[in-house]
């Protein structure tokens, strides 16, 4: 696992987290 991966990873799930709220909310809406 170099840090670069990591990073990417780190990034990938914030993104995913960040969708997946946008969803939830809006549909709870």
């Amino acid at each position: 696992m170099n840090r670069s991966n990591i990073i990417f990873i780190l990034v990938t799930a914030l993104l995913v987290l960040q969708l997946i709220q946008h969803y939830f909310f809006s549909g709870a809406q």
